[in-house]
């Protein structure tokens, strides 16, 4: 369980969760990203039972309110794995140097649902790319070669066996031409 999670002020402004119809909705809402079962990674297990027990909400109520989450596109729900992926986490919660990136992107490979994980680790190096562009050019360069030797050194221990789960060789190529270009 994480000790602690960043929540944005900017919630209380967005359109997004201005426009949520009723507090039920957006209490839900506040409970996915406090939770004490989310990520560093804006995506986690949230099964029903879980959740009822954790927000005293009935199955029904909670069934509604995330469906107003969704229709909102705050969030998005796996109905086959049970996972709950907070779209524009890294906006908010944008890696803050090359272990926090790594042990991020690590995380992104427990994800079970295939679109959610693609669709995390896409906006995990969108992120970090920005946070390259903040650093100090000697900084970035180091961030950037750290990142760039661990990613490759997990590719090549998965090319001696394919997991469930795994990023595909085109990704991982696809991330070390991503960081390659940050510090160039």
């Amino acid at each position: 369980m994480r000790r602690f999670t960043t929540v944005s002020p900017q919630v209380w402004t967005s359109q997004r969760f201005a426009a949520l119809p009723n507090d039920t909705a957006r209490m839900l809402y506040l409970y996915f990203l406090t939770s004490p079962h989310q990520t560093s990674i804006g995506c986690h297990r949230a099964p029903v039972a879980y959740v009822c027990a954790d927000t005293g909400l009935t199955a029904a109520a909670y069934t509604a309110a995330l469906a107003n989450l969704s229709k909102a596109d705050l969030v998005k729900a796996s109905k086959v794995t049970g996972e709950v992926l907070i779209l524009r986490w890294f906006k908010h919660s944008p890696p803050t140097n090359a272990k926090h990136y790594l042990g991020a992107f690590k995380l992104t490979q427990g994800i079970e649902d295939e679109e959610f994980r693609e669709e995390t680790v896409t906006e995990l190096n969108d992120a970090w790319g920005q946070a390259l562009q903040r650093m100090e050019p000697q900084n970035r360069v180091t961030a950037a070669r750290a990142t760039n030797y661990t990613l490759v050194a997990d590719l090549a221990a998965e090319s001696q066996g394919p997991k469930p789960g795994a990023v595909s060789i085109a990704l991982m190529e696809n991330i070390r031409n991503r960081v390659n270009s940050q510090i160039r």
